[in-house]
């Protein structure tokens, strides 16, 4: 884990009908034992997480898939730093995965990430058509966003098939009793490609943490296709696969999250994720988020219950150096998840741009699913 300077700087109370939290922590990233530079011996340079040491090779691992490089290519001083990580990291348990494991139907391994192709059920095909009853399109109306790509998040496409991202942890064995809570990532479509090529950047943590990582996208083409319809039928199926194949996820704990575009995806997927049958949704991870009045839209167009929105949980992640999210944006944001009746928000500041901060992330995680003291 990387080290961190924390500074508590306060908690500032609201009164918008119920009393709402506000807890802004800021951190310093000063050193990561883990994200961190590599270079070899010809001066070149990759940005990866330390794993672990095999033998006279250093395990690295990037964009979610973990490359073997030999120690003595490295320079010294990255020689010493993974001698040190190894050191500090003890002797790793080694926990057997479960064997034979299926996820609609096809076979899926613990300790990595895996993309299956998933046809929709006819019922779901319906949804991404039409939404479900009682949906309505109004909100674009009071939404002035550059772009006007909210303008289309209402539409409804035939879809029959989706992709379906699924990172398992090591050691995965949803029989064990063991909880593995599960992260739903989305991301921005348009520069993504989709939200399942963006959401690698969410593993490192989940394999780490050991949690269960989805992500899902509509075929043939996620930047044309990826509306609300689409979006939640592709997530109630992700959800009847899961539960289908594992019945114990059933009662573990969902955090739905993303960065920028992924962000404000969430505001509104993670609440009407909430509504899905046998689903347990804590909290919401948002960075680099510069708008959050989406929670209105789940609200007003999508019929979310205003009971569902106000107990999830919420930490928000900003960097200082983000030219995207000006300080002005982010207490927008704030007042914007204040407004919505939420309790708890955790808003976390870092010296970095706009993007993700991992360390913030996996903090994150901890927070969103730990259980209220009695």
């Amino acid at each position: 884990m990387g080290t961190l300077l924390g500074l508590f700087v306060g908690s500032i109370m609201h009164d918008v009908g119920v009393k709402v939290m506000r807890c802004l922590v800021v951190f310093l990233l000063w050193e990561s034992a883990t994200a961190r530079e590599w270079t070899n011996s010809e001066g070149r340079t990759i940005e990866a997480e330390f794993v672990e040491i095999e033998g006279d090779k250093v395990v690295l691992e990037m964009n979610g898939k973990t490359y073997k490089v030999a120690l003595d290519s490295l320079t010294e001083d990255d020689r010493e730093f993974a001698r040190s990580a190894a050191e500090e990291g003890g002797a790793k348990e080694e926990v057997a995965p479960a064997e034979g494991l299926k996820l609609a139907d096809q076979a899926v391994e613990a300790g990595k990430t895996q993309q299956l192709d998933v046809e929709l059920s006819a019922e779901n095909q319906e949804i991404a058509r039409e939404g479900l009853r009682g949906w309505r399109d109004s909100y674009k109306e009071n939404y002035a966003g550059s772009g006007g790509w909210f303008n289309t998040i209402n539409d409804g496409h035939e879809v029959a098939r989706m992709n379906l991202t699924v990172g398992l942890p090591p050691g995965f064995d949803p029989a064990s009793g063991k909880e593995w809570p599960i992260f739903v990532s989305f991301s921005n479509v348009q520069a993504a490609g989709g939200h399942c090529p963006g959401s690698g950047i969410y593993w490192n943590a989940c394999r780490e943490k050991g949690w269960v990582l989805l992500a899902f996208d509509p075929k043939p083409d996620a930047k044309k296709l990826c509306s609300t319809p689409v979006m939640m039928a592709c997530a109630k199926q992700a959800f009847e696969e899961l539960h289908a194949a594992w019945p114990e996820s059933k009662t573990w704990p969902i955090v739905v999250g993303g960065s920028s575009g992924g962000a404000k995806f969430s505001t509104w997927m993670g609440p009407l994720i909430s509504e899905l049958p046998e689903t347990d949704v804590r909290g919401l991870f948002l960075s680099a988020c510069n708008e959050a009045h989406f929670f209105d839209y789940a609200k007003g167009d999508l019929k979310v219950g205003r009971k569902t929105i106000r107990e999830l949980k919420v930490v928000l992640s900003t960097g200082t150096k983000d030219n995207l999210v000006s300080e002005a944006q982010r207490e927008q944001v704030l007042d914007q998840i204040d407004g919505s009746g939420i309790r708890e928000v955790h808003s976390l500041l870092h010296d970095g741009g706009h993007g993700l901060n991992q360390e913030q992330l996996r903090d994150a995680l901890d927070w969103l699913v730990a259980e209220d003291p009695a």
